[in-house]
């Protein structure tokens, strides 16, 4: 197994984009992690924090809709996953420049120190959502001086008043980061306010019988 991306370690990007918008909570439930068992999160978080903490109350470590859990709680889990199944060495800091595929395809790696290629008989394209994209009619050199700023860059200053552009979970996220700190915030969206509890429709997070329960 040999996991190809550009970060310094597995799962930068999520924890660097969910810290910068002020998540607290995961937006699905207890049953959506990275290992294999459903309810491995739960038992993870009974072995270490206490039986007390996976019930409802002030010290509980998912929150009362939904069993979603904490951040720092599924994180920590992710990190034991990784650890468990040695994820870390199967790690290869680099972009794939270009794929051949065949019986065993073929993949060039750039990484800095050089190029390398790949053997392997099953590639699987997990991308996410790339780099950030900017609409065509914001204003580059606001970009450079630090003036308007992609949600998901590295960059947390804020200021006494900001605007967000979109209507989306991630913009009402960082809307009350920065509304808890003191600023003034604007949202700006092309549709009225929606309320969700998930990234997605519940069908994709379980069984079309359990959604209807």
């Amino acid at each position: 197994l040999r996991i190809v991306d550009d970060n310094p370690e597995l799962l930068h990007a999520w924890k660097t984009r969910t810290r910068d918008v002020g998540m607290s909570h995961l937006r699905s439930s207890a049953s959506n992690h990275l290992d294999v068992r459903e309810d491995a999160l739960k038992k993870y978080a009974a072995e270490t924090c206490g039986k007390d903490c996976c019930r409802p109350g002030k010290k509980s470590v998912f929150a009362a809709d939904y069993m979603r859990p904490r951040l720092d709680l599924f994180n920590d889990h992710c990190d034991d996953v990784v650890k468990r199944h040695k994820l870390r060495e199967s790690h290869i800091r680099g972009m794939v420049s270009d794929i051949v595929p065949g019986a065993i395809t073929s993949l060039r790696v750039r990484r800095t120190d050089g190029l390398v290629d790949l053997r392997a008989e099953n590639v699987v394209l997990a991308l996410g959502g790339g780099a950030p994209a900017y609409p065509e009619w914001v204003c580059q050199t606001a970009v450079s001086r630090g003036l308007i700023r992609h949600v998901f860059e590295t960059s947390s200053e804020g200021g006494d008043s900001v605007a967000i552009i979109g209507g989306g979970i991630s913009a009402a996220h960082l809307a009350l980061r920065h509304s808890r700190a003191g600023a003034k915030v604007h949202m700006v969206f092309r549709h009225d306010m929606r309320e969700q509890s998930f990234d997605c429709h519940q069908d994709w997070m379980m069984t079309r019988d359990a959604s209807a329960r």
